[in-house]
């Protein structure tokens, strides 16, 4: 993958991890029209489309990435919850088969269910500023996925929106610890710094997130309001 278009998958995955679907849709399909190799693109993208309600698409881009890699178990989880939708549990049951002998938790299918379930939820009460009930939310999708690290970011901002700032530090210091190119979460890092009076370590974690990627817009625009003393970061 050039570099061009590594920058273009790395701004979908962003997209996609904090939740803007059309952004990351947008993204990914760039990528996949010269690079038709990669199950995490297709993977994405049926998630997106299955979040639409087109399950015929979702399907496809599922079976798609499990034909370029056999063992992506979560893919083969999402594919099985997309026909259990559809009311095709056969067919479920007999692409879940596979699993039965692996060492996957045999009811991986219904936590993962339920762990979007609460996000969503979680989701709802952000929209609303309920931000303690959102984090409760959060919590219990974490508690059946704790490997979820889209969801350990949005209780991260939760965690911030209610003032628990060294909270949603250390869950955001987790997420770049078992992903260090997460470039959403070093940048809410460099907010929660900055809020708690580390203006230092704010400007490193977003001139670290330019290196990655110079055209962030938020590092950017952190880093302009934190030279100009006159305005303040929320």
């Amino acid at each position: 993958m050039d570099e061009q278009c590594r920058q273009v998958y790395t701004r979908g995955k962003e997209a996609f991890d904090r939740g803007d679907l059309n952004v990351a849709e947008m993204c990914l399909v760039h990528v996949l029209k010269k690079h038709r190799d990669y199950p995490d693109i297709y993977s994405m993208l049926g998630a997106i489309y299955h979040n639409r309600g087109r399950f015929g698409d979702a399907i496809r881009l599922f079976e798609k990435a499990l034909e370029i890699n056999p063992e992506y178990e979560e893919v083969r989880l999402q594919l099985a919850v997309t026909l259990n939708d559809l009311g095709r549990y056969d067919k479920a049951r007999e692409i879940l088969a596979p699993l039965a002998k692996s060492n996957v938790d045999p009811d991986s299918l219904a936590k993962h269910r339920l762990a979007n379930k609460h996000s969503e939820l979680g989701d709802k009460y952000m929209e609303v500023n309920q931000f303690d009930r959102a984090r409760a939310e959060y919590k219990r999708a974490l508690s059946l996925r704790p490997g979820f690290l889209d969801i350990r970011r949005k209780l991260a901002v939760a965690l911030r929106r209610l003032g628990r700032l060294e909270e949603s530090k250390n869950e955001l210091f987790r997420i770049l610890e078992e992903n260090p190119h997460y470039l959403t979460a070093q940048v809410d890092l460099g907010l929660v710094m900055h809020l708690m009076g580390d203006n230092a370590g704010a400007r490193r974690e977003w001139e670290a997130v330019l290196r990655g990627e110079p055209e962030n817009t938020e590092a950017k625009t952190f880093l302009a309001a934190l030279s100009d003393s006159s305005q303040n970061i929320h």
